[in-house]
């Protein structure tokens, strides 16, 4: 009698591995603490630059989603929710460190805003400041990465070779550059769908014809308007129901869930968010489904239509993994 009871504790607390059933997760991340502190001055050119997410992040988009000023290599590493960064250090210059809002948790929820850390070795900081918004059909823009060329020492091609400031717009389409140098800039924006951080022929592009001149004081770069260039929808390979609650989508590449306008005729789409290890794969949380239904979809990629006329067949099953046996406790009495 004693072993039937404990082995009915340990399957009712037996680990059930994701997905857990529960409410999706949609809390943004937060950067908690961070090393050195904000326009802090004389820091040692061996420091290592420490940030300390609210949570685990998924580690690949975050990395990505990493840019310094001056440009230079990294070595990260990461234990937990924290992410240490050596950089190579000057003396007697600004570094500008910026976590932008392509960083993701291991749900895919992003950053709202960028983070932008400023220090510098020897005892002053640049000033500079360039702000603005990044806009598409007169809506806000989030997620967008924004370009700054230093044209005083810029002598490549702007939109095809790298730039002396990175950052993302936030989640109202706000970005800003802080501890710039003083001199004329070229500020550029797009919307990086294929996500190879560079600006495509056949992608959403905001590039002003005039620089801003940087100084001592603040400078409004102005609205960054996305223009439509040619845009290819990705190929979707397959569409499948994983239970009666979830769809999955398979595209032949990475997409954005937030570039995908869904329609599932006859059932209700929730939510949509990108495989924490896989971005081509973007499962849908939908109503209860009803066994053996035959759905049609309707999918739009940031305006262009995408080709699936195949329907999808509900599922009758459960979101819960059944419990796991994990063993026999015996009574030592």
């Amino acid at each position: 009698m004693l072993i039937s009871i404990l082995v009915a504790l340990l399957l009712g607390c037996a680990k059930v591995g994701p997905p857990t059933g529960g409410p999706v997760d949609k809390e943004p991340p937060r950067i908690l603490s961070h090393y050195p502190e904000s326009d802090a001055l004389e820091v040692a050119r061996d420091t290592e630059v420490e940030i300390v997410f609210s949570e685990p992040m998924n580690r690949e988009q975050t990395e990505a989603a990493l840019f310094t000023s001056p440009v230079g290599p990294l070595q990260l590493s990461w234990h937990g929710p924290r992410l240490r960064i050596a950089m190579p250090l000057a003396e007697e210059r600004t570094y500008v460190l910026t976590v932008g809002t392509g960083a993701r948790d291991l749900r895919g929820n992003a950053l709202t805003k960028s983070f932008t850390l400023a220090f510098a070795t020897g005892l002053q900081l640049d000033q500079g400041l360039v702000q603005g918004r990044v806009y598409q059909d007169h809506q806000p823009v989030a997620g967008a990465h924004v370009w700054a060329y230093d044209l005083g020492t810029f002598s490549g091609e702007v939109g095809l070779d790298e730039p002396s400031y990175q950052t993302q717009s936030g989640a109202d389409g706000g970005y800003e550059f802080v501890r710039l140098a003083p001199g004329h800039y070229r500020v550029l924006a797009f919307r990086d769908a294929n996500r190879n951080a560079l600006p495509d022929a056949d992608e959403w592009l905001g590039l002003p014809s005039a620089s801003v001149e940087v100084g001592e004081e603040e400078v409004m770069a102005g609205d960054l308007a996305l223009a439509r260039q040619q845009i290819s929808a990705p190929v979707l390979k397959r569409v499948q129901a994983i239970h009666a609650g979830r769809l999955m989508l398979l595209f032949a590449e990475a997409v954005e869930p937030q570039d995908l306008e869904l329609e599932v005729f006859g059932l209700s789409v929730e939510s949509l968010y990108a495989a924490p290890d896989a971005a081509e794969k973007i499962y849908v949380e939908t109503a209860t489904q009803e066994p053996d239904q035959r759905y049609a979809l309707q999918l739009v990629f940031a305006g262009a239509p995408v080709q699936w006329d195949a329907l999808v067949r509900g599922s009758a099953r459960s979101d819960r993994k059944p419990p796991s046996f994990v063993g026999l406790m015996r009574n030592r009495l």
